[in-house]
């Protein structure tokens, strides 16, 4: 077991550094990703961050040659079940069997029911889910 602490650079005028936490366990990744200083380092010293664990907290679990199951573990009323759906995407196309995701969004990143994003915002999503396949890729090569 060991972690690991990176960010993600996303553009998005008000938030366009999201730092990420990653505890890597055998098969399973434990994963924090919030906004962060934008002065803040590509890779931090000290491996810690800070923001709130489970504003939007949700696991998938994904078996080979068959599918990827998730749920919610803990979300805010408001929050559209971002981290749910990115989980999801990112365990199935890193192959990996348990990612618990905690996402700790700026409010304008997250979806509110039908009201679809901005386009700055959706492209900000976009590369942040892009920037954490990327580093949570390296993270797993890093531990086998």
């Amino acid at each position: 077991m060991h972690s690991r602490a990176f960010v993600v650079r996303v553009p998005h005028a008000a938030c366009p550094v999201m730092g990420v936490q990653v505890v890597v366990m055998q098969d399973t990744l434990l994963v924090w990703c919030g906004a962060v200083p934008s002065d803040i380092e590509d890779e931090a010293h000290d491996g810690a961050y800070a923001g709130a664990l489970s504003r939007d907290w949700s696991v998938a679990m994904h078996v080979p040659s068959s599918t990827t199951m998730t749920t919610s573990l803990y979300r805010a009323a408001y929050h559209d079940d971002v981290s749910r759906r990115m989980s999801e995407r990112l365990a199935t196309k890193l192959g990996l069997r348990q990612l618990y995701l905690s996402l700790d969004l700026p409010d304008v990143l997250v979806p509110r029911g039908a009201a679809a994003l901005a386009p700055e915002d959706a492209r900000a999503l976009q590369a942040l889910e892009r920037g954490l396949r990327e580093g949570l890729q390296r993270a797993s090569e890093a531990s086998s």
